[in-house]
């Protein structure tokens, strides 16, 4: 079987489910065919939509934690690994994590790092300009953008076919609106 859900943590919900439906009386081919088919049911939760020229966006802005941001970052690597895909994260603050913020955002920028991906795009103040300076600090290609209006202006000037993007952040940050835009035309396509 090969699952349509991203990321490693949707393995361990497939076995768990596997687990139920074979209790329940279905056949390892049933089970291994319905996991087969099952899509993303939660909007903004690792949606993942290829557009037209070959771009693929990763929609992960439901929310975010430490957890989720680290195995996010670990699937947005998986997805290009061996095909030279250039990958990009775009991520925003880290709610509610009061006095372990500053650390957890430090902690995102290193992993960020750590993985090799090819940039990272931070959108907004303090916390973002902490996951950018550690990444950057252990030589990662890094970028802070003000606000999402000016992030996306600079990745519709800069993807190309094959690149993957992904967009995290926690929910009041609200960046589900740049994966849309991201999925919609550009109304002033450079070159034009």
């Amino acid at each position: 079987m090969q699952l349509q859900l991203l990321g490693e943590p949707q393995v361990h919900n497939s076995l768990a489910a596997a687990a139920v439906a074979r209790e329940a009386g279905l056949t390892v081919g049933q089970i291994a065919e319905l996991l087969s088919a099952a899509t993303v049911q939660s909007p903004w939760r690792m949606e993942t939509t290829t557009r037209a020229d070959g771009v693929t966006i990763i929609n992960d802005a439901y929310n975010a934690n430490p957890n989720s941001m680290r195995h996010s970052l670990q699937a947005l690597a998986a997805v290009a690994r061996g095909v030279g895909r250039c990958t990009i994260a775009v991520l925003g603050r880290m709610n509610e994590l009061g006095d372990d913020s500053q650390a957890a955002h430090e902690g995102v920028g290193r992993i960020a790092a750590d993985l090799g991906l090819d940039q990272l795009i931070v959108i907004g103040g303090d916390e973002a300009r902490w996951m950018q300076q550690a990444a950057h600090a252990v030589g990662a290609t890094t970028v802070h953008m003000p606000d999402q209006h000016t992030a996306l202006q600079l990745l519709r000037c800069t993807l190309r076919s094959g690149d993957v993007v992904l967009i995290k952040a926690s929910r009041g940050v609200e960046l589900q609106q740049l994966a849309s835009a991201l999925l919609e035309p550009d109304p002033d396509p450079v070159g034009a």
